[in-house]
């Protein structure tokens, strides 16, 4: 039986069998060969290429929106035109091709050959995941292990691997999305290892070990590795910084407000001791928060020298030209160390509600949907020509009711603030969206954002992965190096959860990081936040 006849039984794809039969030794030229074979597995080809296909096209999605217009569904244009980040329109548009049947996958695939987008030489054909003796190691039952399987829970993003599992095909399109529609970073970690453990071929063990090891998640291995060895884990032992201490000083109010106006760097160029630096201020007495390149940090100035230490710096804040010119003949300071009490408000209670309504759209979406009116919403951002009539004809096609206020929401969420306050301020007429608009407002203060993440903590830090913390610190000025060193420097050294730790600490000292923070959180994580109110909102209540 010829080779061709072997396959034809088993994959009953007769395109495929006609390339081999051609590779066979069939009278065209090898170039011609070539190309046949290359168009007979068009089709094909998009799994085996999805991640370069997404490398090559993310930023030229925008040039295929009339071809897509015709090839997608309302839906799935509508869902495609919600994803702000080009990688994730593209792996959302690829995904809705690898749904389409084998002519329309190849139809696809040549329009982007045709149109210059990919050439034909850029495809490869599937690439079987090597299986080398040292991916070996661990097997099935390793990763069944329980302390394993919470190692795995604690430090996996899956995330940065998902696409290549998929590519590699360890996991289907179904499984795929599956992964990504779950909720948390840890019940996505928590599907992906039922789905692989339910394989009758344990050879998909070594196959996951050599990607993990290929993208970056060595030191879960290693860990898993000492677990199952009975040895201590494989994570690098390093002191990761914490926040210990505050130093508070009280003294004359114009003081304390030059004091407050004063940048980090200022300040620490007048505190002049490299084991911790100050990272800012907050309301009240003048309280500078501290942190430490040691996990040493609680002991932050507990030393005999504490007391010489704060004298000199008061003396040096002191003779700062803006703070010098507040001071009074005979002026008291007051200065106390303490422990870092993140219950205390990081900002003033007037400066609270400072929060973008698109900002708290975006944290909120979740909670929006319930008291959204789709009809009452639609008239006003066509009133203030927020939505076209295109976009207007796509909603109204769509029998998906869910899949209508999420677009709406998202609109009001990609809003220029000045427009969505307008938009907000009309809304607060109608009577049939009150929740809605209270929903925001609520969202608007910071502080009840800052109380809601110490609240849910342990929850947060589960979800905190590389990437937010990326997207978090880029821009941002005056970073502790330290900070950037641990959580992204040493990514690959240090566990994803204590980096995450030491971030989550950072931001929730820190009002414009924390600002930050929030918006690409509701962007990147699909956690649900339950609103807990802050000290002032809380009082407000109350007397209200």
């Amino acid at each position: 039986m010829k080779i061709a006849d072997i396959l034809a039984a088993f994959l009953y794809k007769p395109e495929i069998v006609e390339v081999w039969k051609m590779a066979e030794g069939g009278g065209k030229h090898p170039e011609e060969r070539e190309r046949v074979m290359r168009d007979s597995n068009l089709a094909y080809s998009l799994r085996a290429n999805f991640t370069s296909l997404m490398r090559q096209l993310e930023n030229r999605v925008h040039e295929m929106e009339t071809y897509l217009n015709q090839f997608l569904t309302i839906d799935e244009l509508l869902r495609v035109d919600m994803m702000d980040d080009p990688r994730g329109k593209i792996n959302m548009i690829l995904r809705y091709v690898l749904r389409r049947n084998e002519s329309e996958r190849e139809a696809f695939m040549r329009h982007l050959i045709e149109n210059n987008y990919i050439t034909e030489n850029d495809l490869q054909e599937f690439i079987h995941i090597p299986d080398f003796p040292e991916y070996r190691v661990l097997t099935a039952e390793d990763f069944n292990r329980p302390d394993n399987q919470r190692l795995v829970e604690r430090e996996l993003e899956v995330t940065t691997i998902l696409d290549y599992l998929f590519e590699r095909h360890l996991i289907d399109l179904d499984e795929y999305e599956e992964i990504r529609k779950a909720n948390s970073r840890i019940e996505q970690v928590r599907i992906l290892l039922a789905i692989l453990q339910n394989r009758r071929d344990g050879s998909w063990t070594s196959k996951f070990c050599y990607i993990l090891t290929k993208f970056g998640h060595q030191k879960i291995l290693a860990g898993m590795q000492s677990i199952t060895n009975q040895r201590q884990t494989g994570m690098q032992d390093i002191d990761i910084p914490v926040f210990g201490r505050t130093l508070k000083l009280d003294t004359d109010n114009q003081t304390q407000i030059a004091l407050r106006e004063q940048s980090a760097g200022d300040l620490n160029n007048q505190w002049q001791y490299d084991d911790h630096r100050i990272i800012g201020t907050r309301p009240g007495c003048v309280e500078f928060m501290l942190i430490s390149g040691s996990n040493k940090a609680c002991e932050i100035l507990d030393n005999d020298d504490k007391e010489e230490k704060c004298r000199t710096f008061l003396q040096n804040l002191t003779s700062m030209p803006a703070v010098k010119k507040t001071l009074k003949p005979g002026q008291i300071f007051k200065i106390k160390v303490q422990m870092f009490d993140c219950s205390l408000p990081l900002v003033a209670e007037e400066n609270a509600k400072n929060m973008d309504c698109n900002l708290a759209i975006k944290i909120c979406k979740a909670n929006l949907i319930g008291d959204l009116k789709v009809e009452v919403i639609m008239n006003l951002l066509v009133e203030h020509d927020m939505i076209n009539q295109f976009t207007v004809a796509k909603l109204s096609a769509t029998s998906d009711e869910n899949l209508k206020k999420e677009y709406l929401i998202y609109l009001l969420g990609s809003s220029e603030e000045n427009i969505l306050r307008k938009i907000l301020s009309k809304a607060r007429e109608s009577e049939t969206l009150q929740a809605f608009i209270n929903h925001i407002e609520q969202w608007r203060c910071i502080e009840c954002y800052r109380k809601t993440l110490l609240t849910f903590s342990q929850s947060v830090e589960d979800e905190i992965d590389t990437k937010i913390m990326i997207n978090t610190l880029k821009g941002e000025n005056d970073v502790p190096d330290l900070l950037t060193n641990v959580c992204i420097d040493k990514a690959n050294s240090i566990s994803r959860g204590d980096r995450a730790k030491l971030f989550l600490q950072y931001i929730l000292t820190n009002e414009n990081i924390l600002m930050r923070f929030a918006a690409v959180f509701a962007t990147m994580c699909k956690m649900v936040l339950t609103h807990t109110s802050c000290l002032y909102c809380s009082k407000d209540k109350s007397t209200s």
